[in-house]
């Protein structure tokens, strides 16, 4: 609440205003007192104390101090705000015209969408407006907030979404009566037997694309004889045989799916079961969009494991082809030989070597920042502080040093390997101009 006064000569506001806060006091961790229900004439007030040892003025003592201050305020010509109530108005008229606006922009896209999926895809591409979806609760995300307005906010209802989409055409599931329920849930089953399909079919088509690129790279790059693979062809290898790994595992996946799926359908037909469980049986066929009465339909499934099975001989031959590929491109690249030894040799050194210089300069920089701390402390700046930074920082120095030490030994060995991995290419080379003559 606030009170308006007189205006002050002295000063340049136009008037004075003392805000009163009717709400609530907290006692810092301690039980309730007796002075917080006593006013100052000694008077005992009504108070509520609620948990969190926090005292909560109930109605009829906020409804006293209402009426002492209009008293008050009658009696010396003041005027009296409630600023609560002007608050509340305020937020009530606040978002009017962005809700209308919102509401509007929903009703004109949903009339020309069918269902919610056209819809969000239309308010996210012509308004950038996301549409929310949280169980039965529909909302919208504008563009310049951060939580979810929901349609109620916007003096909407589902019923009026879902009756305004594809022009009333539309309902939600659950408020269609039996017959609509059973038909849009047989339209949402063969719209997952065409899914199933189709992905049995890009499966089908990945497997004998992979199965050809396999066959060709052993065919006609793997199987010359007298020739060194480069790591080009090695890097093609690695990933077909990765690639006949997945498709190999792929078609497992759908050779144990089947096979569960046919071990249900048997037991749907099974007379020695109850009829509890061959109905449970059976809805789980239906589930996996096949029809448990149609002999055609399990025939069709047992051909097609029958494929799978083909499928994963061919796929598991062709991969232990690769394998073998893979051993071949080994043998003839075996690190043991001389010029790929001093190859290896060569490029370790260069590492060793990198390692060695960003240690060195590690080092040197953890050295200069310890010194920098050690003469800090000396100026008695943050004297203890310091003191412990020089010390962490000499320690990972020492750290540093000991690294140095183990790839110096490192260096020196690998220098050495270089060395007889040269004189091992040198005795080679003249043993094979030996065996030319």
């Amino acid at each position: 609440m606030a009170l308006l006064l007189e205006p002050d000569p002295a000063s340049k506001c136009h008037f004075q205003y003392i805000h009163i806060s009717v709400n609530s006091v907290r006692a810092e961790n301690c039980k309730e007192q007796d002075w917080m229900r006593v006013d100052a004439d000694g008077a005992v007030l009504p108070g509520a104390t609620r948990a969190g040892n926090k005292h909560h003025d109930d109605a009829r003592f906020i409804q006293h101090c209402q009426d002492w201050l209009l008293d008050y305020t009658r009696e010396h010509s003041l005027t009296l705000e409630d600023n609560n109530a002007k608050a509340a108005e305020h937020k009530a008229n606040r978002f009017d015209g962005c809700y209308r606006e919102w509401a509007e922009i929903i009703r004109s896209a949903a009339r020309d969408s069918q269902n919610l999926e056209q819809l969000s895809d239309k308010l996210l591409k012509e308004n950038n407006i996301r549409l929310v979806r949280r169980g039965r609760t529909i909302s919208i995300l504008p563009p310049d907030r951060k939580k979810p307005i929901r349609l109620g906010t916007l003096g909407m209802t589902n019923e009026d979404l879902y009756r305004l989409l594809d022009n009333g055409r539309y309902t939600e599931s659950g408020n269609l009566p039996p017959e609509q329920e059973q038909e849009m849930h047989q339209d949402e089953e063969r719209k997952y037997i065409q899914w199933l399909r189709l992905r049995r079919e890009k499966n089908a088509l990945k497997t004998e694309d992979t199965i050809a690129i396999c066959q060709a790279l052993i065919q006609d790059k793997l199987h010359a004889e007298g020739r060194l693979y480069t790591d080009a062809d090695f890097r093609e290898l690695d990933y077909l045989l990765k690639k006949a790994a997945y498709v190999e595992r792929d078609l497992q996946t759908e050779a144990d799916k089947l096979d569960a799926l046919l071990d249900r359908w048997r037991q749907a037909m099974d007379p020695d079961l109850s009829q509890t469980e061959r109905r449970r049986h059976s809805s789980y066929v239906r589930w996996c969009g096949c029809d448990p009465d149609s002999f055609v339909e399990l025939q069709d499934l047992r051909n097609e494991r029958d494929i799978i099975r083909l499928e994963m001989e061919h796929i598991r031959s062709v991969r232990e082809g690769l394998v073998q590929a893979a051993d071949k491109w080994h043998d003839r690249n075996d690190i043991l030989l001389p010029e790929k030894e001093l190859q290896w040799t060569i490029s370790r050194k260069a590492q060793l070597q990198d390692q060695l210089m960003n240690c060195r300069a590690s080092r040197k920089k953890l050295e200069k920042i310890a010194y920098n701390c050690q003469r800090a402390a000396m100026k008695r700046i943050n004297n203890f502080e310091q003191l412990a930074k020089a010390d962490k920082f000499y320690r990972l120095r020492e750290e540093k040093l000991q690294r140095e030490k183990e790839l110096a030994a490192q260096l020196r060995a690998v220098k050495k390997q270089e060395r007889s991995a040269r004189q091992n290419l040198r005795d080679s080379s003249r043993k094979s101009a030996e065996n030319a003559r």
